[in-house]
């Protein structure tokens, strides 16, 4: 009896071969990628072209990282909360909210 309740679980760690493959693949294109170093200077002109953005209404291209892929949004930049560290751009298909940790390149439109 002791034997099946530690073992109950045991089917769930089966995966489908199509799975597994296309978990290897997602895996490998993350360890290919050279994920960029930021420093000060990056980060200055990261805030720069932000604020620039709220100001002046000027569009940016945002470029992050999140739920294991890149993405890139473009838009204005319409409110920053530094509590959260987010920000909201306003683009063609609505409001965005841009947790500013995950960007990696931000350029101007």
């Amino acid at each position: 009896m002791i034997k099946k309740i530690d073992n109950q679980f045991a089917c769930s760690r089966m995966m489908l071969p199509e799975h597994r493959e296309h978990l290897r693949a997602q895996r490998l294109q993350l360890e290919n990628y050279d994920f960029p170093i930021l420093d000060e200077q990056q980060y200055e002109l990261f805030e720069r072209t932000i604020i620039q953005s709220l100001n002046l209404g000027l569009g940016i291209q945002v470029t992050l990282f999140a739920d294991e892929q890149f993405l890139t949004l473009e838009g204005v930049v319409k409110n920053i909360n530094l509590l959260s560290g987010q920000i909201t751009l306003l683009s063609k298909d609505g409001r965005k909210a841009v947790t500013i940790k995950n960007i990696t390149h931000i350029k101007e439109m």
